[in-house]
């Protein structure tokens, strides 16, 4: 299985090595890097974080400082054709107000989605 990991923290991505040990896994920590894997490859599981930390910023048209974040991966996610959906996302954020808005993107898509905060997960949530 082909894996997908967003998270700013290599801590978790660590987590996700040893989980996943006998698959293919890729890893991303900014959205950028996330969407360039996006364009290379088509998984069969992406796993997605919400807040991904000062990575990445930019300033919106009201001049305010905006950080990219997982709701902003989930959105290129629903941007990909149909054969480069994923078989499913898993949202392993602990942030549930940024979990729902991904889960409600992905969802209203047509994209298998759950949610398990990071601190619950295990083999048997993927």
């Amino acid at each position: 299985m082909k894996i997908l990991i967003l998270d700013d923290l290599k801590s978790r991505h660590d987590v996700f090595d040893n989980l996943f040990k006998d698959h293919d896994v890729f890893h991303a920590f900014t959205v950028s890097d996330f969407v360039s894997k996006l364009k290379d490859d088509v998984f069969d599981l992406i796993c997605l974080d919400h807040n991904l930390g000062e990575t990445e910023t930019w300033i919106d048209g009201w001049n305010n400082k905006r950080e990219f974040n997982g709701v902003d991966a989930a959105v290129k996610i629903c941007e990909l054709e149909d054969h480069a959906l994923p078989k499913k996302v898993m949202i392993h954020s602990m942030n549930p107000v940024g979990a729902r808005s991904m889960l409600n993107l992905l969802y209203a898509r047509g994209i298998s989605v759950d949610w398990q905060p990071f601190g619950k997960i295990n083999e048997d949530h993927y």
